[in-house]
């Protein structure tokens, strides 16, 4: 029996579910680009798109997070040990469809159909995993890659903070050497200015390293030369949180995990075992029996853990929206004490040290503000998609 024909026999009894495609989703701006999240916004159909093949990167300055999507795809090991698998298991059908003669049932049949009829089931499961496979694998890896480029993103963001504080360590060790010339300041408080000048340098060089090192992680998952810079142009923009029913949502994820259609298709597997048990060829049936019952506690293992998973998500998301109110709040604060400060400054009653003090406690309030839309967003795509992490 060819291979078509035959898997259209065993298709029609095997429950195959077809893993949904997501969208990302890019608003352009004049000088960047904000990636939305939400519910229906993921990384899968762009993933699915690109072939390990395909898609080529001339390696301009800037690199958008679909890009480096594309690149990571082309660039995974992983991804060619699943194709690998997929062409071996192809093969591997093929096989026994040309050694199934009939379709035996309820174990009628002599032994040679009846192994024939078994290999070619196992393997018809195989061929369907190993393809569904292909699609989870590319949705893992773009996930890796949306957290490195996210990395890189706030690794950036820590560099600007640390310059930012030396900047001001360094006005306060300049004022405070004027006050020193002229006796206005201790020796214990002079120093104590310099050692936070110097603690504000080691910072910044350690902030700089930590850049250093998530940029050559993102290029080594690209597949790009070690010392190479992109302009990383996207950045996540914050999607208010979409209430769930979290009982039908689970269900919803668990009919779509592969992972669980991994534990479904072992226990099709062994109750296949039992419903053709010989006691000439396999063995004891007691334990053929187990096996059934030690797949079925594996599927509701895996039901429960996913349950737990996607429940624990969500509170997460619902903490990081909270937090993100929070954080709104701690930032107009700071943008009111700016106005004020410069408002004083120009009437004379603070330094330019003091405003630029404000400055900073605004940067640092946006930044943490940004940094949350980061993991929001991660967040949110493992709620999407709870196989990818």
């Amino acid at each position: 029996m060819k291979k078509q024909a035959a898997a259209a026999v065993l298709l029609c009894t095997l429950s195959v579910n077809v893993l949904p495609a997501h969208a990302e989703t890019a608003v352009a701006g004049e000088t960047s680009k904000v990636v939305a999240s939400g519910t229906s916004a993921s990384v899968a159909a762009a993933s699915a798109a690109v072939s390990v093949a395909e898609a080529t990167y001339a390696g301009e300055s800037d690199l958008t997070l679909a890009e480096a999507i594309q690149l990571g795809i082309e660039n995974s090991y992983s991804l060619q040990q699943a194709l690998n698998t997929y062409k071996r298991n192809g093969i591997s059908l093929e096989n026994a469809a040309d050694n199934l003669e009939y379709i035996p049932t309820d174990g009628s049949g002599n032994a040679e159909a009846v192994s024939a009829w078994k290999s070619y089931t196992q393997s018809n499961m195989s061929y369907i995993a190993a393809s569904k496979n292909i699609d989870t694998v590319k949705q893992q890896i773009a996930y890796s890659m949306v957290q490195a480029y996210y990395k890189v993103l706030s690794a950036e963001s820590s560099v600007k903070e640390a310059e930012e504080s030396l900047d001001i360590a360094r006005s306060e060790e300049k004022a405070a050497v004027a006050k020193a010339e002229k006796g206005k300041i201790s020796v214990t408080e002079n120093k104590s200015v310099i050692q936070a000048r110097i603690e504000a340098e080691q910072a910044l060089a350690a902030a700089q390293s930590a850049l250093v090192q998530e940029r050559e992680a993102l290029n080594h998952a690209i597949g790009a030369e070690t010392d190479t810079v992109y302009n990383l142009t996207d950045r996540a923009v914050y999607i208010p949180l979409q209430k769930l029913d979290l009982e039908a949502y689970t269900q919803k994820m668990i009919s779509e995990d592969p992972t669980i259609w991994d534990k479904e298709q072992n226990v099709e597997s062994a109750k296949l075992d039992l419903k053709f048990f010989s006691y000439n060829s396999d063995g004891d049936l007691e334990l053929t029996e187990m096996s059934v019952d030690e797949a079925n506690q594996a599927l509701t293992q895996s039901k429960r853990e996913l349950a737990e998973s996607t429940s624990s998500t969500y509170y997460n998301l619902q903490n990081l929206h909270d937090q993100y109110d929070q954080q709104q709040t701690t930032l107009a604060t700071a943008q009111d004490a700016l106005k004020l400060a410069d408002k004083k400054y120009a009437r004379g009653l603070i330094t330019k040290l003091e405003v630029k003090k404000a400055e900073q406690s605004v940067n640092q309030a946006q930044r943490k503000l940004e940094d949350m839309v980061l993991q929001i967003d991660e967040a949110q795509r493992v709620l999407d998609q709870p196989w990818i992490s």
